[in-house]
C-alpha cells in the first residue's frame, strides 16, 4: 500500500495494487473516489481534501473487504504535511512545490 499526496491539489491517493490496472472509477462520494481493475477490485483510492473526506473510507471498507489499517491511517494532518510519516510496509510521496518527499 503506497500513499500519494499533493500539498497543490489537496487530494490523497492510496495504491492498493499498484501491479494491477485501472478499468474504471466509482464515486463514493464527491471527494472519495475508487479505482478498480477488471474484476471490481479496488486497486487504489482518491480522497479530496482527506482531512474531510477521510470519513468515507468506511463507506469504502463496508463495500471492499480491505485492510482495516486504512481506517487508523491519520489522514486528518495531510493538509499540514511537511514532515516524514512512517506507515509499516508502505511509501508515502508527499508533493510540494514541485518538490516530492518519499518516505519508505
Amino acid at each position: 500500500m503506497n500513499f500519494m499526496y499533493s500539498t497543490a491539489a489537496d487530494a490523497l491517493y492510496i495504491e492498493l495494487e499498484p501491479e494491477k490496472s485501472v478499468a474504471r472509477t466509482v464515486e463514493i462520494s464527491p471527494r472519495c473516489l475508487v479505482d478498480l481493475d477488471e474484476a471490481d477490485q479496488p486497486v487504489g483510492i482518491e480522497l479530496i481534501h482527506p482531512s474531510r473526506s477521510y470519513v468515507d473510507l468506511t463507506k469504502v471498507v463496508a463495500i471492499w473487504p480491505l485492510n482495516p489499517y486504512l481506517l487508523a491511517f491519520p489522514y486528518q494532518s495531510f493538509p499540514s504535511l511537511h514532515r516524514s510519516v512512517s506507515a509499516t510496509g508502505s511509501r508515502v510521496e508527499v508533493e510540494h512545490g514541485g518538490a516530492e518527499l518519499k518516505v519508505s
